[in-house]
């Protein structure tokens, strides 16, 4: 299964910052999530995944792309809507004290829509956009 579009994308400190407060503000509390295979751990696709990343930071486009197409093909459940997948490589992550780094996986189901607001010359031109 081939994922249709998938963009690694460097970021200045501004927009690091706006997007690790749209990323992470949604968790009211602390919410960690294991990896798990009933028979060896090192039989989970993800884990396997995101221990390659851990290795070799040059690894992670293709590791997100694997980890992309492996939950995609997991999700055949017809309540399981379309959406866009963030994989996102977090630095110097503070847990029980630790300093970590981490790989945050993000969903997005919906879009909402917003106004963007041009000036022009002759006074200013709003443009609906969704996002």
């Amino acid at each position: 299964m081939e994922v249709p579009y998938i963009q690694l994308v460097n970021i200045d400190q501004d927009l690091k910052e706006l997007l690790k407060n749209h990323f992470l503000s949604p968790f009211k509390t602390d919410e960690y999530s294991n990896f798990f295979h009933s028979s060896d751990i090192n039989l989970n696709e993800i884990y396997q995944y995101a221990t390659q990343i851990f290795t070799d930071k040059k690894y992670f486009l293709e590791g997100s792309k694997k980890i992309a197409c492996y939950l995609y093909e997991c999700s055949s459940h017809p309540n399981i809507k379309r959406g866009e997948l963030y994989v996102v490589y977090f630095e110097n992550c503070i847990l029980n004290g630790e300093t970590i780094d981490a790989i945050g996986l993000f969903k997005s189901e919906t879009k909402d829509k917003f106004i963007k607001i041009y000036t022009t010359y002759n006074g200013f031109e709003l443009e609906e956009n969704e996002g």
